[in-house]
């Protein structure tokens, strides 16, 4: 995955987290919350 690749899916990411959050969705907030801190470890070992 490219590094811009990662930061356009951590974007949506953070997007998906706050709908979640706005719609009071706890299930749909734990997964794209789960979403997210994947794809910062995936970002971490790009290093």
């Amino acid at each position: 995955m490219e590094q811009i690749e990662a930061f356009k899916k951590l974007r949506d990411a953070c997007d998906d987290i706050v709908n979640a959050y706005d719609k009071e969705d706890e299930k749909e907030l734990e997964t794209a919350m789960g979403r997210f801190l994947f794809l910062c470890m995936q970002l971490q070992s790009l290093k």
